[in-house]
């Protein structure tokens, strides 16, 4: 699961969500449904991932489209971008691929005939 991490952030500072779930959930969730993850878990760590690629250096799209739209500049942005990311992003990337419950509790509580 951790490659699996390391590949979606990646995919995810390359392009944008939607290219990078159309890319990838057609090969990675027969790899993932084998090793026992839930497909709702699985896309939960697709979301955080791509998410997280999206503001991530070097290539960090959405930093940069943020920085054009509010006139920023990058080099004042990259530092509480990058503490956000130490300090929010990651974490809850890691609760949310090595916890499955984080990610399937309201699911559950919203359709528990999928869960039998």
């Amino acid at each position: 699961l951790l490659l699996i991490n390391v590949f979606m952030i990646i995919i995810g500072m390359l392009m944008d969500d939607v290219s990078g779930i159309l890319l990838s959930t057609p090969i990675l969730l027969p790899i993932v449904t084998a090793l026992g993850v839930h497909p709702i878990h699985f896309a939960a760590i697709l979301g955080v991932n791509l998410g997280m690629g999206n503001i991530t250096p070097p290539t960090a799209p959405m930093l940069y489209l943020s920085g054009r739209v509010c006139n920023a500049k990058i080099n004042k942005m990259l530092p509480p971008t990058l503490v956000f990311i130490l300090f929010a992003y990651l974490p809850t990337l890691l609760i949310t691929t090595f916890i499955p419950a984080v990610s399937l509790t309201l699911p559950k509580l919203i359709l528990p005939k999928l869960f039998l």
